[in-house]
């Protein structure tokens, strides 16, 4: 079974709405909200989430589960990061490339982590 069969089964789809449901989380916290550390509620709930949904699905192999949950995690983060870019932060275009791609890899890497921790945890 390959990480290509993931898309046969119900939880690519699962995971891509809760990845999507949570990124709108993510946009109105940072509408609504004055205060920081409220921010990381949605990313707690995601990850509640996804791991339920991983759990159902412990007959899948451990890397079709973290494709899905990193999927997940990161259709989050890009809608959340959509809307600081065109929305709340226009000028924030302007970052140099050596900076954009530090932070790509540092959200890439946190993404992973948080992935690999749901995927191990229920196995």
């Amino acid at each position: 079974m390959s990480t290509l069969s993931l898309l046969k089964t119900p939880l690519a789809p699962r995971a891509l709405v809760l990845g999507g449901s949570g990124g709108i989380a993510l946009v109105l916290v940072m509408v609504f909200n004055t205060r920081g550390p409220l921010g990381f509620l949605p990313y707690v709930a995601l990850l509640t989430a996804i791991a339920a949904l991983l759990a159902r699905h412990r007959t899948l192999r451990f890397g079709q589960r973290f494709a899905a949950a990193f999927a997940a995690f990161g259709l989050a983060t890009l809608i959340s990061f959509s809307y600081v870019v065109f929305f709340a932060n226009p000028g924030s275009l302007g970052i140099p490339d050596l900076g954009g791609l530090l932070r790509f890899a540092f959200v890439a890497g946190i993404l992973a982590l948080l992935s690999a921790a749901a995927a191990y945890v229920t196995e």
